[in-house]
């Protein structure tokens, strides 16, 4: 791809991105002024099961794909793309009926409010369609179908769903939760079908069922699974978060929580996209081994994504409770939060490109371990500080195990690499000089 044709891929998706963002944020605003905030608790909470048990039922099968496909469709074997397709849709539906039977004894035999077991019937019902449109949004990006790859999933989903929770105002008090539900339970089964029926017959299909090869299952499983718990801290935390906050917190609270955890998120997604811009450059400095070049990179992307990170602190401390009370009085509560969550992503920035350098450097399965430990912190912390500070408790838990996952991946990267990507380590080994060389 020339650098025209890349600059305007990254350009489409950035601005995809933003728009999807921008769709969200309108999405939100109607729901907060047209239900109650224990209703809007099940809404945010339906979003982020269908999102979190999507990529449980994908198990690290999309992530694996991201890099195997594009080798398969420029070697031209179609037996093993298809083979690679049978792969993922085997253990997709294997793992599916492993989440629901134990989803299915939550329901029947979990001690958990009407909102969380409302999130996860609509979240089984809406993730085997979800997981399938992640896999063909890869499948698309391979074959270089970038506005295929994600305007199904960032722009006309969101839009139609923003369209059909417009008219609320005019559908009864007590029967809009169901219209919202339905709309979004409908909108991903639409929408996946159609971005399916516009691949050419390159998407996901159930003949690729009989493709699959054992030997082929069994080689990707063990990495597929360390993909699925990277994915799990580093792309989907936001959603765990909102999960567990549903299981400690009563409603109201966890419409709180859902509301700024996604406004933080907007700050997460600046980070991210000053990390994806620079990764071309940063991939050809390491593999080139160029010293300096690395440093340059790598001084650049910390300190842009860290002044980032401390304008959206500065930003929530002055402008936090204005910009929540627009979503309604109920919702300035999580001020506080919204400044500790943004800390969390100061922390994450701090890390710099350290879970990055371990995958170039031949480490990504060890690299599963920091993420674990920091799954284990929040999970726990989640647990300790809810039941003592109650929302605000969330935002402690994140920066806990943000900490953790910083700190970990910083000794994994100094042990295993010899060296670490974040602007600490940089500032003490200014002008390139690597530890150990």
């Amino acid at each position: 791809m020339t650098f025209k044709g890349l600059f305007k891929a990254l350009l489409g998706l950035m601005g995809a991105r933003l728009l999807g963002a921008g769709l969200g944020l309108l999405t939100q605003l109607t729901l907060t002024h047209v239900l109650p905030p224990s209703e809007v608790a099940t809404v945010l909470l339906s979003m982020s099961a269908a999102a979190f048990i999507a990529l449980l039922i994908s198990g690290g099968h999309t992530q694996l794909a991201s890099t195997h496909l594009p080798k398969l469709i420029a070697l031209n074997h179609p037996k093993a793309i298809s083979a690679l397709h049978g792969a993922t849709l085997r253990e997709s539906v294997l793992a599916f009926f492993v989440v629901a039977i134990v989803a299915a004894a939550m329901l029947l035999f979990g001690d958990f409010g009407a909102s969380i077991k409302m999130a996860l019937v609509v979240g089984l019902v809406c993730a085997p369609l979800s997981a399938i449109m992640r896999y063909n949004s890869i499948v698309a990006n391979s074959l270089k179908w970038f506005p295929l790859s994600y305007v199904p999933d960032f722009i006309v989903r969101p839009l139609l769903f923003l369209l059909c929770i417009a008219p609320l105002v005019f559908v009864p008090a007590d029967t809009r939760l169901t219209w919202v539900l339905a709309a979004f339970v409908a909108l991903v089964w639409i929408v996946t079908m159609g971005q399916a029926a516009m691949m050419q017959g390159q998407a996901l299909r159930l003949r690729n069922w009989l493709s699959s090869r054992p030997s082929y299952v069994k080689a990707m499983r063990p990495k597929a699974w360390a993909l699925f718990v990277v994915s799990l801290f580093v792309f989907a935390s936001a959603d765990v978060v909102m999960l567990l906050a549903g299981m400690m917190l009563p409603p109201a609270d966890v419409a709180v929580v859902g509301i700024t955890v996604r406004l933080a998120a907007l700050a997460g997604f600046i980070l991210q996209a000053a990390q994806l811009f620079v990764m071309p450059d940063y991939a050809k400095a390491v593999v080139d081994a160029d010293v300096q070049a690395t440093h340059t990179v790598l001084l650049r992307v910390n300190l842009t994504t860290i002044a980032a990170s401390i304008a959206a602190i500065i930003g929530a401390i002055i402008l936090g409770e204005f910009a929540l009370s627009l979503f309604g009085s109920d919702y300035v509560a999580g001020a506080t939060l919204l400044i500790l969550l943004l800390v969390g992503q100061m922390v994450r920035a701090l890390a710099g490109l350290n879970q990055s350098l371990l995958a170039l450097k031949g480490h990504q399965l060890r690299s599963t371990v920091s993420c674990i430990i920091a799954l284990v912190f929040l999970v726990t912390t989640m647990v300790l500080f809810t039941r003592q500070w109650g929302v605000i408790g969330v935002g402690y838990a994140v920066i806990a195990s943000e900490c953790a996952w910083a700190l970990s991946l910083a000794a994994q990267a100094q042990s295993l690499c010899r060296q670490r990507a974040d602007l600490f380590w940089l500032v003490m080994n200014g002008g390139g000089k690597e530890s150990g060389h």
